[in-house]
C-alpha cells in the first residue's frame, strides 16, 4: 500500500487526523485513509487531477496549477501548527487493536510552564503539573496503547537545563534524576544525543547573531518591536528557551571544536565541553553516562519495567514524583526528588536496586536524589 504507513506517522506527528495523499495513489490507500479520518473528509487530502478522483467532500489539489500549490502549501502548514494529540486519539491510531501505529508521541509534557509570551519565558515549570500530566499519559493508555519516553528533541532546550538543574554542583545528579524518572515508566525510551552525558543549554549564547534558529531570531525581533519584552528579558528567555540548545556539537572530548570538527561549526560549541564530554564519562563509573547504562540494563533485566503497570505515588508533594511499577507478584517503586532541598521521605527499607548517591539516608530524600526499589520490603527509618 505504497508508503502510507510513513505518512501516517507523519501525519501523527502533526495533526493525527490530516492527511496528505501524493499524485497517483493506489485507491486501496485512499480507502485506508478515509477510514482513519473517520469519513471526515474535510481533513482529507488529495493531490491528483479533481476528474479523475472522486472522492466527495475531500480537499483534491491538481499539482500541475502553481496556485493549488500554495493552497497545498498553505494547508501543510496549518496542520503543523495544530498541537498535540488527545488521549482518545492515541488510543485511535497507535492501540493495541487498531495495527495501524505503534506508539504516539505527545508533546505536553514539553509544553507546560509557559509564560504570557507563550514559551518565551525564563518562569520554571511545575512539577506537579508535569507529574500529572505524564501519569495521566501512563495510567490512559494502560492496555490499549505505547507510550514514547523523552525528554528532549532537537526543537526543545536541554533537559536538564529545562526540567533539572544545572549548575555545576546539581547537575549531574538533576540528569541521573531526570533518567530514573522517566525511563523506568513504561514506553519506549528515546535519548536525545547529549542527554546521556548531562549537556546544558549553551551558556556561551550572549547576542542574538550568536543564534541560528530563525524561530528564536525572528520572536527576539517581533516582542522586542513591539515593546512586548525588553531585549535583556528577551535574551534571558533565549537562553532558557532556544532550540539551539539542542543544536550545538556533540561534546565528544575536550580538544578544540569538543573533537566535533577540525573545521568551523555552524553554531558555538558550549564552553563547558572541557568539563562535559563523552571522553571523560565513559570510563567513570559514577558519571551521567555510565547512570545512563545501568539504568538501560535494568530495564532490559526487569519485565516490571518494561510491562508493569503504573500508579502513582504521593500525589500531593509539591516536591518528590513517586510511583509504583507492579507487574504479577513482582513490584518496583521510584522515588524522584525535583528540588535542590533536602525532602523528608520514607522509603523502603530493603531492595534498593539504583540511587545517585553512593550511601542513602534514612527518612529524606538530598537534593535531587533518585532511588529505585525492586521488590521492596518495610520501610528505612532512623
Amino acid at each position: 500500500m505504497s508508503d502510507f504507513l510513513g505518512r501516517m506517522k507523519a501525519a501523527a506527528k502533526a495533526d493525527k487526523k490530516t492527511i496528505v495523499l501524493p499524485e497517483g495513489e493506489d485507491p486501496r490507500t485512499i480507502e485506508a485513509a478515509k477510514k482513519i479520518v473517520e469519513e471526515d473528509l474535510a481533513n482529507l487530502v488529495i493531490l491528483g487531477t479533481p476528474d479523475e478522483i472522486d472522492v466527495p467532500g475531500a480537499t483534491v489539489i491538481d499539482p500541475r496549477n502553481a496556485e493549488k500549490h500554495e493552497e497545498y502549501a498553505s494547508k501543510f502548514a496549518e496542520l503543523r501548527a495544530k498541537k498535540g494529540v488527545t488521549i482518545e486519539q492515541a488510543k485511535r491510531y497507535a492501540g493495541e487493536d487498531t495495527h495501524e501505529l505503534n506508539m504516539v508521541f505527545q508533546f505536553e509534557h514539553v509544553e507546560i510552564g509557559h509564560g504570557p509570551h507563550g514559551k518565551w519565558t525564563t518562569q520554571r515549570y511545575s512539577m506537579p503539573e508535569l507529574r500529572a500530566v505524564m501519569s495521566k499519559w501512563q495510567t490512559a493508555l494502560e492496555g490499549s496503547a505505547w507510550n514514547s519516553l523523552f525528554w528532549g528533541n532537537h526543537d526543545q532546550p536541554r533537559c536538564v537545563s529545562r526540567f533539572g538543574f544545572d549548575r555545576p554542583e546539581y547537575r549531574a545528579l538533576s540528569a541521573k534524576m531526570l533518567a530514573a524518572c522517566l525511563y523506568f515508566m513504561k514506553g519506549t525510551p528515546y535519548i536525545y544525543q547529549g542527554d546521556e552525558l548531562g549537556m546544558t543549554n549553551n551558556g556561551g549564547f550572549r547576542q542574538l547573531s550568536d543564534y541560528r534558529d530563525l524561530e528564536s531570531i525572528n520572536w527576539f525581533h517581533a516582542y522586542t518591536r513591539a515593546g512586548l519584552t525588553t531585549e535583556a528579558e528577551m535574551f534571558a528567555a533565549l537562553g532558557a528557551r532556544s532550540r539551539d540548545h539542542a543544536r550545538t556539537p556533540m561534546q565528544w572530548d575536550a580538544s578544540p571544536n569538543a573533537g566535533f570538527t577540525t573545521g568551523e561549526p555552524w553554531i558555538m560549541v558550549n564552553p563547558n565541553y572541557t568539563q562535559i564530554n563523552a571522553a571523560q564519562q565513559v570510563n567513570d563509573p559514577d558519571s551521567v553516562f555510565c547512570f545512563y547504562q545501568q539504568l538501560l540494563r535494568l530495564r532490559k533485566q526487569h519485565d516490571v519495567f518494561l510491562y508493569g503497570t503504573y500508579e502513582l505515588m504521593l500525589p500531593d508533594s509539591e516536591a518528590i514524583w513517586a510511583y509504583r511499577r507492579t507487574l504479577g507478584g513482582r513490584q518496583a517503586q521510584v522515588y524522584c526528588n525535583f528540588t535542590t532541598q533536602g525532602v523528608p521521605c520514607e522509603t523502603p527499607r530493603e531492595g534498593l536496586l539504583l540511587c545517585n548517591y553512593n550511601t542513602v539516608q534514612a527518612e529524606i530524600l538530598r537534593p535531587c536524589e533518585c532511588r529505585v526499589y525492586l521488590d521492596p520490603k518495610g520501610l528505612l527509618r532512623s
